[in-house]
């Protein structure tokens, strides 16, 4: 039945209002916000569909309790956020027991309160804490839910944690042979990359460097070594294409490098070493090592 008339729109509103405080007074922050978002979504389509201003006025004080809701949510994630800021000081003084606990306490506000944010960013400390201490089944449960927390937000900086948490978790499924779980992962990757640094980016971006890395040891763990020389071929050219960059970020530079001729079989002396790609890899290496500021 077409709800046009403003008495049955009146009622249904009025009956509706009946249920809703009893259900607010039982729900958590995001329960509410969900309830008081319908409640005034129903209260546009009533004023819509029959041009009676009383449903202006019953928005008021829905919209009010969304506006504190939303502030509340707007202080809890800013409060996460600066306990993942602290556990990654403390990181960085190898104080390894109060980084952990600023991140457990980040993702128990994040899960309280539904936070994306706190949630990816809580969850990827953790991770890498006990990637680092090699627990790398617990590692790759706390990435992966740092990944799908990531993944929850259209942001331009969760889609950046995404590509983030992408790199960092199919490292640690390649140190656990789970090679079939990190094709997907592999292979959305350039879409992630494209998401969050544009399909052409101006200048020389490390995720680049990591993406043909993780492209290369998931073809050499699938034991295609041609198609893994491929992948470092194409990294070489694009630095070849963007050198006057590497002085902004060379640091990261030569640790991605490093990181490329640790893992990869092609690049050392075995029975699919490329020595020909290794020595092009080594001497960019050392070239970048004699550079300076």
């Amino acid at each position: 039945m077409a709800l046009h008339n403003t008495q049955q729109w009146r009622k249904l509103l009025f009956k509706w209002n009946s249920y809703l405080n009893p259900l607010l007074e039982v729900m958590d922050d995001d329960g509410q916000h969900h309830m008081l978002t319908i409640y005034k979504q129903a209260n546009q389509r009533g004023s819509n569909a029959t041009s009676d201003p009383v449903y202006a006025s019953n928005c008021v004080p829905i919209l009010q309790k969304l506006i504190d809701i939303d502030g509340k949510h707007k202080r809890y994630e800013a409060q996460g956020k600066q306990l993942c800021e602290l556990g990654q000081s403390f990181s960085w003084l190898d104080n390894e027991i109060e980084q952990m606990a600023c991140y457990l306490k980040a993702c128990e506000i994040g899960d309280k309160h539904n936070i994306g944010s706190v949630k990816c960013v809580g969850n990827l400390g953790l991770g890498r804490i006990f990637t680092n201490n090699k627990r790398l089944f617990e590692a790759k449960s706390l990435l992966r839910l740092a990944l799908d927390a990531a993944q929850s937000g259209d942001t331009y900086w969760m889609k950046q944690h995404a590509v983030m948490c992408s790199d960092e978790l199919c490292d640690v499924l390649f140190k656990t042979n789970s090679v079939d779980e990190a094709g997907p992962l592999v292979k959305r990757f350039p879409k992630l990359l494209e998401k969050s640094l544009g399909p052409s980016s101006p200048r020389l971006q490390h995720y680049h460097m990591r993406g043909f890395v993780m492209s290369a040891r998931f073809f050499e763990a699938k034991n295609r070594p041609e198609e893994a020389a491929s992948e470092i071929y194409k990294m070489l050219s694009l630095i070849e294409d963007n050198k006057a960059d590497i002085h902004d970020w060379r640091p990261l530079f030569l640790h991605l490098l490093d990181h490329a001729i640790e893992h990869l079989r092609i690049l050392d002396d075995t029975d699919i070493g490329n020595f020909e790609l290794a020595k092009k890899v080594y001497r960019l290496r050392d070239e970048q090592r004699q550079k300076t500021w």
